[in-house]
């Protein structure tokens, strides 16, 4: 959620992303698979049968478990070996993912100064 993020710049060089996460859990839906601590002592992609050990199926699903930082605050601080244009910095989140994207500042051409 855009409103739990905040991007700002500590200085020219250091980009701090500060945000909150809530909890979130994501499980599959096939209920028929055994769970790991179900599955101790087998082998992966083989069941038990009248005789011996038989391959599953290749229709059969895996099931995964995705479950990042739960709930909590979170801060990432990042420091650029060069200055960057920090009014042309640009940042858009879609699908749960920030994407920051950070112009190098345009090099200053030497300038001479006469002393009168």
């Amino acid at each position: 959620d855009k409103s739990n993020l905040s991007i700002e710049f500590t200085d020219p060089q250091t980009l701090l992303v500060r945000g909150k996460t809530e909890r979130t859990h994501q499980e599959s839906s096939d209920d028929n698979e055994p769970t790991t601590a179900q599955e101790e002592g087998h082998k992966e992609g083989q069941q038990e049968g009248k005789g011996g050990t038989e391959k599953k199926d290749k229709d059969s699903k895996p099931r995964y478990w995705v479950s990042e930082r739960t709930v909590g605050e979170f801060q990432r601080s990042f420091s650029f070996p060069s200055y960057v244009d920090v009014d042309a910095v640009k940042a858009s989140l879609a699908h749960g993912i920030l994407k920051i994207v950070v112009p190098k500042k345009q090099s200053q051409i030497a300038k001479r100064i006469d002393i009168s």
